[in-house]
């Protein structure tokens, strides 16, 4: 064995990766864990309320890019899921009809619903 440091390969990553987040960078948090790419996470909901939900892109070294769903509610639990785009897409689909179904209107703003 040589006493000289192990360098790691080099890793492409995708424009949405970001660098504090990403376990090619920083080790997951679980020695097991697979390795992913991870980019910015967006949270929404109140956690002390009914709760709230997590989601952000990930994808393996040479996988294709995928959503991290993670949810808790207070009286629900929690759970997580690793969608494919085509179903967060399905999803999406379903959440608008939902919203349409309750006589939601968008606030005025932007296409984000910021004001």
């Amino acid at each position: 064995m040589s006493g000289a440091p192990r360098q790691r390969p080099e890793v492409a990553h995708p424009p949405w990766c970001v660098p504090q987040r990403c376990e090619f960078v920083v080790p997951p948090q679980m020695q097991h864990a697979l390795r992913h790419h991870k980019g910015p996470v967006r949270s929404f909901g109140d956690r002390r309320g009914g709760g709230n939900a997590v989601v952000y892109l990930f994808a393996g070294q040479a996988g294709q890019p995928m959503i991290g769903l993670h949810a808790v509610g207070r009286w629900w639990g929690s759970g997580g899921a690793a969608l494919r785009l085509a179903e967060v897409w399905r999803l999406a689909r379903h959440l608008d009809e939902l919203l349409h179904q309750a006589g939601f209107t968008p606030p005025q703003g932007d296409d984000h619903g910021r004001q």
